[in-house]
Protein backbone atom coordinates (compact mmCIF):
# COMPACT_ATOMS: atom_id res chain seq x y z
CA UNK A 1 0.00 0.00 0.00
CA UNK A 2 1.42 3.37 -0.99
CA UNK A 3 0.75 6.22 1.38
CA UNK A 4 2.17 9.70 1.61
CA UNK A 5 1.43 12.04 4.45
CA UNK A 6 2.78 15.48 5.28
CA UNK A 7 3.00 16.61 8.89
CA UNK A 8 3.57 20.35 9.12
CA UNK A 9 4.94 20.44 12.65
CA UNK A 10 8.04 20.42 14.81
CA UNK A 11 10.05 17.21 14.28
CA UNK A 12 9.85 16.30 17.97
CA UNK A 13 6.06 16.47 17.89
CA UNK A 14 5.97 14.63 14.56
CA UNK A 15 8.06 11.81 16.04
CA UNK A 16 5.53 11.43 18.86
CA UNK A 17 2.71 11.17 16.32
CA UNK A 18 4.61 8.62 14.24
CA UNK A 19 5.71 6.56 17.26
CA UNK A 20 2.08 6.25 18.40
CA UNK A 21 1.16 4.69 15.07
CA UNK A 22 3.29 1.68 15.96
CA UNK A 23 4.46 0.91 12.45
CA UNK A 24 7.74 1.52 10.61
CA UNK A 25 8.15 4.00 7.77
CA UNK A 26 10.07 3.83 4.48
CA UNK A 27 10.94 7.54 4.23
CA UNK A 28 10.86 10.45 6.64
CA UNK A 29 11.76 13.91 5.32
CA UNK A 30 12.51 16.80 7.68
CA UNK A 31 12.94 20.43 6.68
CA UNK A 32 13.61 22.37 9.89
CA UNK A 33 14.20 26.14 9.85
CA UNK A 34 17.70 27.04 8.73
CA UNK A 35 20.34 28.64 10.91
CA UNK A 36 18.88 28.16 14.40
CA UNK A 37 20.63 24.99 15.51
CA UNK A 38 18.16 22.31 14.46
CA UNK A 39 20.70 20.33 12.48
CA UNK A 40 22.95 19.87 15.52
CA UNK A 41 19.95 18.89 17.67
CA UNK A 42 18.74 16.27 15.20
CA UNK A 43 21.46 13.82 16.29
CA UNK A 44 19.80 13.59 19.71
CA UNK A 45 16.72 12.19 17.96
CA UNK A 46 18.47 9.49 15.96
CA UNK A 47 17.55 6.59 18.26
CA UNK A 48 13.89 7.60 18.06
CA UNK A 49 14.13 7.82 14.28
CA UNK A 50 15.77 4.40 14.17
CA UNK A 51 12.84 2.96 16.11
CA UNK A 52 10.26 4.05 13.53
CA UNK A 53 12.22 3.46 10.31
CA UNK A 54 12.07 0.27 8.28
CA UNK A 55 15.35 -1.64 8.07
CA UNK A 56 16.03 -0.16 4.62
CA UNK A 57 14.26 3.11 5.37
CA UNK A 58 15.62 6.54 4.58
CA UNK A 59 15.64 9.70 6.69
CA UNK A 60 16.22 12.85 4.64
CA UNK A 61 17.21 16.12 6.27
CA UNK A 62 17.12 19.37 4.31
CA UNK A 63 19.42 22.04 5.71
CA UNK A 64 21.71 24.92 4.86
CA UNK A 65 25.13 23.95 3.58
CA UNK A 66 26.47 26.24 6.32
CA UNK A 67 25.13 23.81 8.95
CA UNK A 68 27.49 20.87 9.28
CA UNK A 69 26.38 17.44 10.42
CA UNK A 70 28.69 15.67 12.85
CA UNK A 71 28.76 12.00 11.76
CA UNK A 72 29.87 11.02 15.29
CA UNK A 73 26.37 11.84 16.49
CA UNK A 74 24.87 9.39 14.01
CA UNK A 75 26.44 6.07 15.01
CA UNK A 76 24.63 3.19 13.35
CA UNK A 77 23.71 5.29 10.30
CA UNK A 78 25.26 5.74 6.87
CA UNK A 79 25.19 9.35 5.68
CA UNK A 80 25.65 11.04 2.34
CA UNK A 81 24.76 14.54 1.15
CA UNK A 82 23.86 16.28 -2.08
CA UNK A 83 24.24 20.03 -2.58
CA UNK A 84 21.65 22.13 -4.39
CA UNK A 85 22.86 25.75 -4.32
CA UNK A 86 22.76 26.85 -0.67
CA UNK A 87 20.77 23.76 0.33
CA UNK A 88 22.02 20.34 1.36
CA UNK A 89 19.97 17.19 1.41
CA UNK A 90 21.55 14.70 3.78
CA UNK A 91 20.37 11.11 3.49
CA UNK A 92 20.58 8.76 6.47
CA UNK A 93 20.12 5.01 6.22
CA UNK A 94 20.44 2.53 9.04
CA UNK A 95 23.51 0.33 8.87
CA UNK A 96 22.79 -3.35 8.69
CA UNK A 97 24.13 -5.53 11.51
CA UNK A 98 27.05 -6.68 9.37
CA UNK A 99 27.97 -3.10 8.41
CA UNK A 100 27.73 -1.99 12.02
CA UNK A 101 30.00 -4.74 13.38
CA UNK A 102 33.57 -3.96 14.29
CA UNK A 103 36.05 -6.32 12.55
Amino acid sequence: MNETEFLGMDIRRALLVLEKRGRPFDVIFADPPYGIGWVARMASLNSRLSGIMKAKGLFVLEHSRREAIDPAGWKGWDLYSRTYGETLLTFFSKKTEKEGETP
